[in-house]
């Protein structure tokens, strides 16, 4: 009878000390990512740091001018930090996507001349990480346009979602110019179809007919149209 107790009781305090130990990792893998993110920030995120007087090292004049001046722009500013942080702690989507995602949407704000433009572009970006964050991006693949081995200067992307067991959705985006109208500031590919006919698909907009070559992490686009180049290439997986 006392072997039991005690055999309980060994089983007990091993179940606290692995429950201790797992949540002491949970700990130590967060604080490690918000440690990361800090370091972006701090070192190589051009947003300003408004309750700082001094600029950061690689913080844009061009925003600090706009927004450190404007009450709802700081909001923005300080909710697209703390919304980036929670898409790294919560988003399944990969980190390394989240981390070119975000210094691609960088630069681009950072090629608005005027207020307004920098005032829709802070609302588009919260809105995009807050759709990183709340939904499932398992059974989304991300891809990212390369050129002469780097990435796209115009942050060109591919996604191919699964929507359900027949229907697969693929969209593609690319960064033109944030001062440009609504309808140009980006170039859209949209494209539904199904496993059995990846291989051919039509852009629902413009109809263009694109060819998709698939070999492990490497997808290839093209076109025989010669108005339909501007999202061919090849792209690389981001997992």
């Amino acid at each position: 009878m006392n072997e039991v107790l005690s055999m309980k009781s060994q089983g007990r305090s091993t179940q606290k000390f692995l429950a201790k130990a797992t949540l002491r990792i949970s700990r130590l893998f967060a604080m490690s990512l918000m440690a990361s993110t800090v370091v972006y920030a701090k070192n190589e995120s051009i947003l300003p740091a408004c309750d700082q007087d001094t600029h950061g090292q690689a913080e844009s004049k061009l925003l600090r001018k706009h927004v450190c001046q404007d009450e709802q722009l700081k909001a923005h500013n300080e909710e697209i930090k703390a919304q980036y942080l929670q898409a790294q702690l919560m988003s399944n989507a990969p980190l390394k996507l989240l981390l070119l995602s975000q210094q691609q949407w960088e630069s681009f704000v950072n090629k608005c001349k005027t207020k307004a433009c920098i005032a829709q572009q802070y609302e588009q970006r919260i809105d995009e990480l807050v759709y990183l964050t709340s939904m499932n991006q398992s059974l989304t693949q991300h891809f990212v346009r390369y050129v002469d081995g780097k990435v796209d200067p115009q942050s060109t992307s591919l996604q191919i979602q699964q929507l359900d067991r027949n229907r697969i959705k693929i969209e593609a985006t690319q960064f033109r110019n944030p001062n440009n109208s609504d309808t140009a500031r980006y170039a859209h590919l949209r494209s539904y179809t199904t496993a059995d006919a990846l291989q051919e698909i039509s852009d629902l907009d413009s109809r263009c007919q694109y060819k998709i070559e698939r070999q492990f992490s490497i997808l290839k686009l093209e076109s025989d149209e010669e108005n339909c180049k501007r999202f061919t290439g090849i792209y690389k997986l981001y997992d």
